[in-house]
């Protein structure tokens, strides 16, 4: 949560006020430059015209005449001045001066390591400073020039320079050959500059240096005019040491300017790539970031390029949690001095949800050793588009080279262009020409178009206008091409500080509220526009009513139950549309004693006694116990204890409180602990209730008996405050049963009672006794199922023989002989074929002493005749007595009728199945017919035609097995031959019959 002292908002406040008012842009007065080292290919040549032919360059381009001084400080301390003036706004003032005893001297010498004049990491007085005296404000552009390695930059005025920044480079070219580093080797590299005395500047490396090879913060002392250059390391181990990221903090406003010696782009393709060039740009402050940019694609030069590697751009982030988003799409999240790198084949629209500093880097176009291709890799930084301007004068550089075969000066850049970007139905005009509209193409969605606009050497004018003829913002690129060679800069733009921070909240904690402000003051913020509470809980807040804009808002939050933790959100957006949410937390009184009530009735035995309580913190924040303590009518001797003893109880925690005291008098003792912290005072956080006295209660009992009956489990306790405890237990009688007793602790215990003949009622009593002399008898009776059998044969009833079809009964005769009634519910069979138990005897009740009978019946349900025999039970679920019952089926004269009223008579019993010839033959009315059955059950006789067709059903009728006599009548039936059909559950017989009349 970013949060800061309401004093200091309000100093930041009173600063912004001075500052918004004044309009920073790439137009000034002032001006200071370094020129960072160059690769010189013609160092040591013994040509003079080539050895110190490469040159530096300033480009003055005025709007208005105007004149003043140049004041320079060369590598011998020496001072010098030279006077300009600018009468015609139309020719560019140029400072031209050869690099030897201007630029900086790094470890590289143009190809000497470690010279003698190095000047890495230490203060050199050895700059530039441009003033203008009378006149309009100018543009300075400067250039490094060198064969086959230049590059430009848009300098800054004075006004624009800050306090903060964050390096943009590129990577070092290690170059390791024999497993040496060679002198073709070139660092990432950067030079601060002071303007004015006694600047205590901070240095936080990215990566090991020159002179510092751990990245320590380096402090460093500078006075105006003084420069500190600071290149990167190099080694076997340290290949593409880069110090981009590097953050640069001072006490009064620096120039810092950046890039690399001499670079290949991308360098991950050294060996593929070849040629190589510097990389220079002077950088803004971290004021004047923005969070967007707008990148519009390089055009080829006019010979072709290397097929490997493209085109690179970098985003540098300056807030942790950077969002960034690349044409619509999130690519990554940065943090403070983090960045993200593409490649640049197609316009992009870069977005990020804090400030951040974009480059565009321009590719190796050479392979192998070649200088031919047209174009080489420069470095242009890309302002946001809040940071453009309507117009600029900018400058086309041009610079020529001594060719010593021809022993003339030859123009070095041969393709000269700027790139517009300006917003759809903007018009533009160059050099007072208007621009073609099908010259633009799209920027993605961002509603920005952008144009490549071929231009020749010098000064140009270049204005954005809507078609109401209104200022439209334009931003510019200047570049040019040229033989292993190139430049780029940015053409111009604001420099005016960016709303890009979001609100800030100051606030101020109190017992169970909060207070605060939140404002939006810093220079550059745009204000706030609105203030909401996104969530609460338990807590009433109150907003001060916003006016739009407002530099502040004030809002208070009060706990609603001062019992629980409260939480809020605010969310608060300024005019630009940055927001910040809070989460803040209101601790409450959150520690709790458990329980809240407690009562002890003790005993008066002379023994020391606690009470103990549970103190916790069920909040989300530490509370410091300040009081605790007692109050009322304490126990004798009463003394309080808090472990651990330590007064702060973190969340969750919790803490031991016991009141310990002798219980050596009767009475009753009521108290309240008091507790409080730094908030709040509880004066009865908890109650306590002691009653000394003495045991007059017995034990008591509670009994758990089994389904059976066979077992029971009885509980004595002396839990009747104050009790004693259990001192014994005697059995007094036990009847069928064995008793066991044990005690659990000293106020319960567990009596056992099992029974031994569960056919015999069994009883017990024993008394349990208290410490105390209180004493309780218990008995109790488990009834047995106390039922005999009494019949003649132990075990056995025989049932009288019968025939099929026939019921015969027969008694049992139940004697209880015990205490209880006898209920008995069901009596089952094992096989229930033969045997049954008329249900209407059911349930049948014994009372003690007396007896019931029971009746038992045999009825097979099929005429198998013999002996049969079943078992009953007769008891409970539990228990039971068996009876094994016996009978017979025997046969008899079976003489009947069917259904179908035909007369049949049994002859004999037992069979074989057979049919004879049924007699007369013909018949005229009546049939007579002997057949065999051989096995009892269902019987057919019936007569069909020849063609086995069933004509009519003579007999059907279930019958035991024997031999039979049968009168059917045929009196009916048409003349005709039939067949007789005789049919049981297992066999088939026919015999054909012949009517006739």
């Amino acid at each position: 949560m970013k949060r800061v002292p309401i004093l200091l908002l309000l100093v930041a406040l009173c600063c912004a006020r001075q500052t918004l008012g004044q309009l920073l842009d790439s137009r000034g007065r002032e001006f200071w430059c370094a020129f960072l080292p160059n690769y010189h290919n013609n160092r040591f040549n013994p040509n003079p015209a080539l050895r110190y032919g490469d040159s530096l360059y300033l480009f003055l381009v005025a709007e208005q005449p105007c004149s003043g001084f140049i004041e320079w400080w060369d590598n011998t301390g020496q001072h010098n001045v030279e006077r300009f003036q600018i009468a015609d706004p139309r020719i560019p003032y140029v400072f031209a001066r050869s690099w030897w005893g201007l630029e900086l001297m790094g470890y590289n010498d143009s190809g000497t390591l470690s010279p003698a004049e190095e000047q890495t990491e230490i203060p050199v007085r050895q700059s530039v400073h441009i003033v203008v005296e009378e006149g309009g404000e100018i543009t300075v552009y400067a250039l490094q020039q060198g064969v086959y390695t230049s590059d430009a930059s848009l300098l800054l005025p004075s006004d624009a320079l800050g306090t903060e920044y964050l390096v943009m480079s590129y990577p070092s070219h290690s170059i390791i050959r024999d497993g040496s580093l060679t002198n073709s080797s070139t660092p990432s590299q950067f030079a601060i500059i002071a303007t004015e005395d006694q600047t205590t500047v901070i240095i936080r490396p990215s990566a090991p240096t020159r002179r510092n090879w751990l990245q320590r913060e380096q402090v460093i002392q500078l006075n105006r005019g003084q420069v500190y250059l600071v290149q990167a390391f190099m080694s076997q181990s340290v290949l593409r040491a880069d110090l981009t990221g590097t953050e640069i903090l001072a006490t009064k406003p620096i120039a810092v300017l950046a890039g690399h010696q001499r670079a290949l782009i991308p360098v991950e393709l050294d060996g593929q790539l070849s040629s190589r060039d510097m990389l220079l740009e002077q950088l803004p402050p971290v004021t004047a970031w923005g969070r967007s940019a707008l990148i519009a694609p390089f055009p080829d030069p006019s010979t072709p390029m290397a097929p490997v590697g493209t085109h690179r751009y970098r985003v540098l982030a300056a807030q942790p949690n950077t969002v960034l988003f690349v044409n619509g799409q999130q690519v990554a999240v940065l943090g403070r001095g983090q960045f993200y790198e593409g490649s640049l084949t197609q316009p992009l629209e870069i977005r990020a949800t804090g400030p951040i500093l974009v480059a565009a880097f321009f590719k190796t176009t050479n392979a192998s050793s070649s200088t031919s291709s047209i174009g080489d890799p420069f470095m242009m930084l890309i302002p946001p588009a809040e940071q453009f301007l309507p117009g600029y004068r900018f400058i086309n550089a041009q610079k020529y080279d001594y060719d010593a075969f021809s022993q003339r000066y030859e123009p070095v850049y041969q393709d000269q262009y700027a790139t517009a970007v300006i917003p759809e139905g903007a018009q533009l005009w160059l050099d007072g020409q208007p621009v073609p509209s099908t010259l633009f193409r799209p920027i993605g969605v961002s509603g920005y178009l952008y144009a490549w606009l071929l231009t020749g050497d010098g000064v140009h004018e270049i204005q954005a206008r809507f078609p109401d003829g209104s200022p439209a913002p334009l931003g510019l690129y200047v570049y040019g091409y040229g033989p292993a060679n190139s430049y780029g800069y940015v053409g111009g733009m604001s420099y005016r500080p960016l709303d890009v921070s979001p609100p800030v909240v100051a606030t101020q904690q109190s017992c169970f509220a909060l207070v605060g402000t939140i404002y939006d003051t810093a220079s550059g913020d745009s204000r706030l526009r609105s203030v909401e509470v996104l969530s609460s809980d338990n807590v009433d807040i109150s907003l001060e009513a916003l006016g739009k804009p407002a530099d502040s808002v004030r809002f208070q939050a009060t706990l609603i139950d001062l019992w629980r933790d409260g939480t809020f959100q605010l969310r608060a957006r300024d005019s630009s549309g940055l927001e910040q949410i809070w989460k803040f937390d209101i601790p409450g009184f959150t520690l709790r004693v458990e329980p809240a009530a407690l009562v002890l009735q003790l005993l008066v035995d002379d023994q020391l006694h606690c009470a103990e309580f549970t103190l916790r913190n069920v909040g989300s924040f530490p509370r410091r116990i300040e009081h605790l303590r007692f109050l009322g009518n304490l126990p004798p001797q009463a003394s309080v204890t808090v472990e651990p003893p330590d007064s702060v109880v973190l969340p969750g925690e919790s803490r031991r409180v016991r009141l310990c005291f002798v219980a050596v008098q009767k009475g009753r003792y009521e108290a309240r602990l008091l507790l409080a912290d730094s908030c709040l005072v509880v004066d009865s956080a908890a109650q306590l209730l002691v009653i000394l006295g003495a045991d007059e209660e017995p034990p008591t009992v509670q009994r758990w008996r089994d389904s059976c009956g066979w077992e029971e489990v009885l509980v004595v306790s002396d839990t009747v405050l104050p009790a004693s405890g259990i001192a014994a237990v005697e059995v007094l009688q036990e009847v069928n049963c064995t008793v066991t007793w044990r005690l659990l602790d000293s106020l319960r215990g567990t009596v056992q009672v099992r029974v031994q003949n569960p056919f015999e009622d069994a009883w017990y009593a024993f008394r349990v006794r208290d410490r105390a002399g209180n004493e309780r008898v218990v008995a109790d009776t488990l009834p047995g199922f106390t039922v005999q059998l009494r019949v003649p044969q132990p075990g056995v009833l025989t049932v009288p023989p019968s025939t099929f079809g026939e019921l015969r009964c027969e008694p049992v005769l139940l004697v209880n002989t015990g205490r209880f009634p006898v209920r008995i519910e069901t009596v089952p069979l094992r096989r229930q074929t033969a045997f049954s138990v008329p249900p209407g005897q059911l349930p049948l009740v014994i009372p003690p002493g007396e007896s019931r009978e029971l009746r038992i019946c045999f009825a097979p349900l099929t005429p198998q005749l013999g002996q049969y025999e079943d078992t009953l039970q007769v008891g409970t679920a539990c228990v039971a007595l068996p009876l094994v019952v016996r009978s017979q089926l025997v046969g008899k004269d079976y003489v009947g009728t069917d259904r179908c009223g035909v007369h049949f008579r049994l002859e004999q019993g037992g069979a074989v199945s057979f049919l004879d010839p049924p007699f007369p033959q013909p018949a005229a009315e009546e049939l007579i017919v002997r057949f065999g059955v051989a096995h009892g059950g269902p019987l057919w006789l019936e007569l069909s035609d020849i063609h086995g067709r069933s004509v009519v059903s003579l007999l059907w009728e279930s019958v035991p097995a024997g031999i039979y006599h049968a009168s059917l009548s045929v009196a009916t039936l048409p003349p005709g031959v039939y067949w007789l059909r005789l049919r049981t559950g297992t066999t088939s017989r026919a015999q054909p019959v012949l009517i006739a009349r």
